[in-house]
């Protein structure tokens, strides 16, 4: 396992979760959104409250498509000169890091959906946020969050004749990743996490140990175009998969569909990210508790919420 790296006076290389403040709920429905831009101005305003309730504080972060909202233990002073979300997690508290001995099946969706980010980006697809896997009936349910980027996903993982449709497994995946990034798999230097993804991803002893070489890849369908965007996390739950995992953590309007029956204390469990105001976000009923929020504390001692730290642990 990783020492704990400090940050302040106790931060590890893994979550930082944000206190969430209870008294704040959310249900939010996309077609109230789609058709009434005063009801969803209104509901954004109110998610992009600086606050503080109940001991907690609500803290806007970045701006657009990439708008979110933290929930900490109190309010933050920010100072000039410093990253807003470095602040930010400075009013957090650590969750340490840990083995994944009894978790390698998920581990190896996360590697997986790392080198699948890979192969799309040297395809040159562009637009899509996020990578995630499931399972369904003994295979795996793969998906980005654009339509796009699902048809790209059809392209790597099946080949396609007259008579059916053949698709790829783990094993054979890990095979063809080896090989087409041989720098990524033979990488000696473990500080750049889709590279040291890769590497263990491409290491057949490690998808053996998983359990689940053999299993099929299987993109998920494309949504219509009005919902297209949607988070890959629910395209996986809506074809019937379960669990899935990815590059990201869920983002707190997805986590409780993912998680539905895991209320998550400070410190515990695996937590999501931070709530998205993005449309595509808040596509369907999200329920009205979401969860501690975290942050990651990268390798670098930088702090990130681009990617999720559940698989950064060589443990």
């Amino acid at each position: 396992m990783h020492n704990i790296l400090s940050l302040s006076s106790h931060f590890s290389q893994n979550e930082l979760p944000i206190q969430e403040d209870s008294s704040i709920s959310h249900k939010r429905n996309f077609e109230e959104a789609m058709s009434d831009e005063a009801v969803s101005s209104a509901k954004r305003s109110n998610a992009k409250k600086h606050a503080s309730e109940g001991g907690a504080c609500r803290i806007t972060y970045g701006a657009n498509q990439s708008e979110k909202v933290f929930t900490v233990p109190k309010p933050v002073e920010f100072k000039s000169g410093q990253s807003k979300l470095e602040q930010i997690g400075k009013e957090c508290t650590s969750r340490e890091s840990r083995s994944f001995d009894a978790l390698r099946a998920e581990q190896t969706l996360r590697h997986l959906a790392t080198a699948t980010q890979k192969s799309l980006d040297v395809r040159n697809i562009k637009g899509y946020q996020e990578v995630q896997a499931g399972y369904k009936d003994g295979d795996i349910l793969i998906s980005t969050n654009t339509n796009q980027g699902n048809k790209a996903l059809k392209n790597i993982f099946s080949d396609t004749d007259k008579k059916s449709q053949i698709h790829t497994t783990v094993s054979k995946f890990s095979e063809n990743i080896a090989k087409e990034f041989p720098s990524s798999a033979e990488l000696a230097d473990q500080s750049v996490r889709k590279d040291r993804h890769i590497k263990k991803f491409a290491d057949p002893i490690r998808i053996e140990a998983s359990g689940i070489g053999h299993m099929q890849i299987i993109p998920t369908d494309s949504v219509s175009t009005a919902r297209d965007g949607l988070h890959a996390e629910r395209r996986i739950l809506e074809a019937g998969g379960t669990d899935p995992v990815g590059i990201k953590r869920p983002c707190a309007n997805c986590y409780p569909h993912v998680h539905p029956d895991a209320p998550d204390p400070v410190g515990t469990g695996p937590g999501p990210g931070p709530q998205w105001l993005s449309k595509s976000a808040q596509m369907g009923d999200t329920p009205a508790s979401m969860g501690t929020t975290r942050i990651t504390l990268a390798r670098n001692n930088k702090m990130t919420v681009d990617y999720g730290s559940d698989s950064d642990s060589d443990a």
